[in-house]
């Protein structure tokens, strides 16, 4: 009797170890994830902070360079507001506006953009181009004061930080 309550005994012991350990296991991996998430939530806002609150002028779409016509007050550009995750600008005839999520590894991603409905007699080919680069863009490069969309590493659209103030 009394070697079957010894190993009882051990048995019961060894059972509490084993779910403490597991239990502790459980714990690191839930630590481990919270850290991961808010480690990615960080680099989401620093993200949002790089991009957001400058004038991005478009200057390149599919490698072609993008020149605002002679006596055209509204050149084609882009502005990001962090706050909202809004990104708003003009196509150079349309302005335009929507809302863009960024993720690790330089992931980005823009709602369809709601743009007005001018016809323009110059620059609508550019403007569609624009927001055909919104809806295939799914990376992102910062490269000193140029932005560049990309789509599977192709570049879409590229643009210059002009250092104007937000709209």
């Amino acid at each position: 009797m009394r070697k079957k309550m010894f190993l009882f005994s051990l048995i019961a012991i060894m059972t509490g170890l084993v779910a403490c350990r597991t239990q502790k296991a459980a714990e690191v991996n839930v630590i481990s994830s919270a850290t991961a998430l808010h480690a990615g939530e960080w680099a989401e806002q620093e993200a949002r902070t790089q991009l957001a609150g400058k004038y991005w002028k478009l200057v390149d779409l599919s490698g072609e360079l993008v020149a605002t016509e002679p006596g055209r007050a509204t050149e084609a550009h882009l502005i990001f507001h962090a706050d909202e995750n809004r990104a708003y600008g003009n196509g150079g005839c349309n302005t335009f506006r929507g809302t863009y999520s960024v993720m690790p590894g330089d992931s980005i991603h823009f709602s369809p953009m709601i743009s007005t409905m001018k016809m323009c007699l110059e620059g609508m080919e550019t403007e569609n181009k624009l927001m055909q680069a919104f809806r295939q863009a799914d990376h992102y490069r910062l490269d000193g004061d140029t932005l560049t969309l990309n789509e599977g590493g192709v570049s879409l659209a590229r643009f210059k930080n002009e250092l104007k103030t937000e709209e």
